[in-house]
């Protein structure tokens, strides 16, 4: 499989050149309803650059616009070969290309989501494992302990997350995994010299909008504690 998964740079450059097919645009700029709950359908012109975008990532990999199921995000699709899930994800040149490999740069590290990566002047496309699952709601919480061990196992990795939300915590059961990695960064990282930094409102520590300081795990810990004080998260003893 990995084979029609790594169809190269030619293919993404010349997907981005308008070299696809009028179906695969039509498409990926058409509404798509996420069977889910990860995401909205939305409605984009075929030639639009977005648009582009996704039918250049599909290329990239050697997929068809038949493998797309659903939309996950702005620049995000959950894509299905064979019996296999997973998630494309694409962005231009500039702020939005560097957060896709900045991403990928980190998964590699900390997971084995990233099935393969494709970059070159027209921007980046990022193929990962797709993960099941909701985001978390004051209906569905997550207990804390779960989500302290996933930052536990980041941290000892080196990294801070820097955009914890509940939108970026999914919950399947007892699994809990973190999504949208774009603005991760190392430890200790300068703030202020990062390329792209988050901001979600109510969730993102000061320092980090502001870009002050260095990157430490209480960025995340305050993140984790709002979602706590909010209901997102609960509390609970160990058993």
């Amino acid at each position: 499989m990995m084979t029609c998964l790594t169809q190269g740079l030619t293919s993404f450059q010349a997907a981005a050149a308008g070299d696809v097919s009028a179906a695969c645009l039509n498409l990926c700029g058409t509404r798509m309803a996420s069977a889910t709950g990860l995401g909205r359908g939305a409605r984009t012109s075929p030639h639009t650059p977005e648009g582009m975008n996704c039918a250049a990532g599909l290329a990239a990999f050697g997929l068809g616009a038949e493998t797309v199921v659903a939309r996950l995000g702005l620049r995000s699709w959950q894509v299905v070969v064979g019996q296999s899930h997973y998630v494309l994800k694409v962005g231009s040149s500039g702020p939005a290309s560097d957060g896709v490999l900045n991403e990928a740069r980190c998964l590699r590290v900390c997971t084995d989501r990233v099935i393969d990566l494709s970059e070159g002047p027209s921007g980046a496309a990022l193929l990962l494992r797709f993960v099941a699952g909701s985001p978390l709601s004051v209906e569905t919480p997550a207990p804390a302990i779960a989500i302290y061990r996933e930052l536990a196992e980041l941290h000892f990795r080196g990294f801070v997350f820097c955009d914890l939300t509940p939108a970026n915590v999914v919950l399947d059961g007892d699994q809990i995994d973190l999504i949208d990695w774009e603005y991760c960064c190392e430890r200790g990282a300068d703030l202020g010299a990062l390329l792209r930094r988050p901001y979600s409102s109510g969730f993102t520590h000061p320092d980090l909008i502001w870009g002050r300081g260095s990157a430490d795990t209480n960025i995340d810990l305050f993140a984790l504690d709002r979602m706590i004080a909010l209901g997102f998260v609960i509390r609970k003893a160990l058993t």
